[in-house]
C-alpha cells in the first residue's frame, strides 16, 4: 500500500470512526476519490443493523475478495456481520470468519462440500447458517 493511500485511509478512520475493513472497501469502490469514499462509509451507518461481506475466491465467481477476516472484528462494533460465501468449499471459510466475529454465514448451494459446511457452521454456537440459492440451480 502506498504511503498517500494509507494516510487517505487512516484519514478517513479519524472522520467516520469506520472499522479498516470498511474504509478499504469504500476506499476501492469510490476509485480512491476520499470524498466518495466517505459518503458511502456515511450512507449506511447508523441505518442497519447486517452488513453482508461477499467472499469470492474465483472458485465458483471469476474474481477475488478482501479475506484478512481479522480486520472485521473493528466492524463489530457498529454491524453485526454476515457473510456471503460464494466459494467451493464454504467450510474452510467457517472458523476464521466466526472467529472475527460475523454472526450469520450463507453459502453458495452450488458450492461441492455444501454439507460440510453446514456440518461446521453449526458447531460455533452463536452462528445462524444459511444458504443462497442461482435461480437457474436445479435441486
Amino acid at each position: 500500500m502506498k504511503s498517500k493511500e494509507k494516510d487517505t485511509l487512516q484519514k478517513l478512520r479519524e472522520i467516520t470512526g469506520a472499522g479498516v475493513m470498511e474504509v478499504r472497501r469504500a476506499f476501492q469502490e469510490a476509485n480512491g476519490d476520499f470524498d466518495k469514499a466517505l459518503a458511502k462509509i456515511n450512507q449506511v451507518r447508523g441505518l442497519v443493523d447486517w452488513l453482508q461481506i461477499d467472499i469470492l475466491d474465483s472458485t465458483l465467481i471469476p474474481n477475488s475478495t478482501f479475506r484478512e477476516f481479522g480486520a472485521c472484528r473493528e466492524i463489530v462494533k457498529d454491524f453485526k456481520l454476515e457473510a456471503h460465501l460464494m466459494v467451493n468449499d464454504p467450510a474452510k471459510y467457517v472458523q476464521p470468519l466466526a472467529k472475527a466475529g460475523f454472526k450469520r454465514l450463507i453459502a453458495q448451494v452450488e458450492g461441492t462440500m455444501i454439507r460440510e459446511f453446514i456440518t461446521a457452521a453449526r458447531l460455533h454456537e452463536g452462528i445462524e447458517v444459511g444458504v443462497a440459492i442461482d435461480a437457474p440451480t436445479e435441486l
